[in-house]
């Protein structure tokens, strides 16, 4: 019987909850990855948990699965004392899963992390890394800035705060604007990362910038540096411009109408600019569903601002990235598949407390479904640990494509060596991405496998979209950030 990705993913997770380590047939080794012999060709990679300011410690509890041709376990291979993992093959590419364990718990579970590359090639995959929010071992303080915009002294703006852990408030007054409850954090003996503030103004429209190198140090800032409009050309889509500074984005202007200006500032710590249109369309009214919504986004990442962006959007609708849901075929392929580099799938089980479990999938976008029922996570997972927890499941499948990746088999080689200042370089400069979501509440992982084809089965494939009107503070720039980081 022929099974799409999802739902077989979702047999694998109730087969593994029923399980137990001592029933699993699977070999599960930890292996001393020192050898005199000569070696024959095999994938590695390590795996590194990350605290809010940088620290890393070895996660020693993450955990490589190498998969037989029918997705069951050939062998897991647990890290050693160095968080390093690594298999010898004879084979061209090898379907696997690495394993990663949250350090903060959630609902009394440390999360999971799972990432599953079919037919990856054998290389050595660099390091992974589990974020926390951890600050036991980082220097963390609390501060309020006031920022004033000397132009605009008799006028109220609208501020923004880029670049710190949080903030707990923003007060814009006549003549300036007060960001209070900033937290940042950094390692011992260092200065804290810089942060960034905008503030935009009406009648006249305009954006002034303010960037401050240690905020422990500063209470008040002038906001001096004056935006400069920037041209995208992409129609019915919204906009967004940002300066990629010290590994994060900073400066994100925002236009969600064809008559607002996005702005670029002329900050020297600037790496590279990034210049996005996207377009966010919810698919109302769907019963036992709480939320499904497609995304497409286009990106140019570059050192010239100065010029006009010409940002089309994928036109990929949703009723297509579903049918790879609910394909009955044995096989999948998504439209524009030649142009395309991957498509990905993801997972998400939480509690009212956060996620539990997130699994990502990597995908070439056309080929056989992968009947991965016999995947065996015993091992890791029980039900008596989820099942009580659970009750969000997330959904989401997309198709992703960079200018300078030729396939599937490219992106992954390439990936490995990058680094977030790469998304400059030609390899990377262009991207385009669609991704559909849905979100359904009351799903444990006991009732995963009979829930989902009956909630996806209520999506009207004709049902209009309804475009989503985003504001600049409704959340939607923190969700597509979210949904960028799921896959890179």
């Amino acid at each position: 019987m022929n099974r799409n990705i999802i739902y077989a993913t979702l047999v694998v997770l109730l087969a593994a909850c029923g399980g137990s380590s001592e029933n699993s047939d699977t070999e599960v080794t930890q292996k001393d990855n020192t050898s005199n012999n000569t070696p024959r060709a095999s994938i590695s990679v390590k795996a590194l948990n990350v605290d809010a300011c940088g620290n890393t410690s070895i996660a020693t509890d993450a955990a490589l699965i190498i998969h037989n041709n029918d997705y069951s376990n050939k062998e897991v291979i647990l890290a050693d004392a160095n968080g390093s993992m690594s298999y010898e093959t004879d084979n061209n590419t090898e379907t696997i899963s690495v394993l990663l364990r949250g350090v903060d718990e959630v609902s009394g579970v440390k999360p999971f992390d799972i990432r599953t590359y079919i037919d990856h090639p054998i290389i050595d995959l660099g390091t992974v890394y589990t974020s926390s929010g951890d600050t036991s071992l980082c220097n963390c303080f609390q501060n309020t800035l006031s920022v004033n915009v000397p132009d605009r002294p008799a006028d109220t703006g609208d501020a923004e705060l880029f670049g710190a852990q949080r903030h707990s408030n923003i007060l814009n007054y006549v003549g300036y604007s007060e960001i209070e409850g900033i937290e940042q954090c950094s390692k011992v003996g260092e200065k804290p990362p810089l942060v960034t503030t905008i503030i935009d103004f009406i009648n006249p429209a305009e954006s002034y910038a303010a960037v401050i190198e240690n905020i422990q140090q500063a209470s008040s800032v002038s906001a001096e540096l004056r935006g400069q409009p920037v041209n995208i050309v992409s129609p019915d889509s919204y906009r967004q411009v940002s300066a990629f500074i010290d590994d994060n984005h900073h400066l994100i202007s925002f236009a969600f109408d064809a008559s607002s200006n996005v702005y670029s500032y002329p900050v020297e710590q600037a790496e590279f600019y990034s210049i996005a249109a996207y377009s966010f369309e919810d698919i109302y009214e769907i019963p036992d569903i709480d939320r499904a919504y497609i995304l497409r986004y286009s990106n140019i990442a570059t050192t010239n601002i100065n010029q006009t962006f010409d940002l089309p959007l994928l036109p990929i609708n949703y009723v297509e990235l579903l049918e790879v849901l609910t394909s009955e075929t044995g096989s999948y392929a998504i439209s524009y598949a030649g142009e395309l580099d991957f498509m990905n799938v993801s997972i998400s089980a939480s509690s009212y407390m956060g996620s539990i479990l997130d699994w990502y999938i990597y995908a070439p976008t056309s080929g056989q479904v992968p009947n991965i029922e016999n995947l065996d996570l015993s091992a890791f997972i029980s039900d008596v640990d989820l099942d009580a927890n659970i009750d969000t499941l997330s959904i989401a499948v997309g198709a992703r494509d960079y200018i300078g990746i030729s396939d599937y088999d490219d992106f992954l080689r390439s990936k490995v060596t990058r680094d977030a200042g790469d998304f400059a370089n030609d390899k990377w400069s262009k991207m385009d991405w669609a991704n559909f979501r849905v979100t359904m509440s009351g799903v444990g992982i006991s009732s995963m496998a009979k829930a989902l084809p009956v909630r996806l089965a209520n999506i009207d494939k004709k049902r209009e979209n309804t475009k989503h009107k985003p504001t600049k503070n409704d959340g939607t720039s923190e969700l597509i950030k979210k949904e960028l980081a799921l896959f890179h």
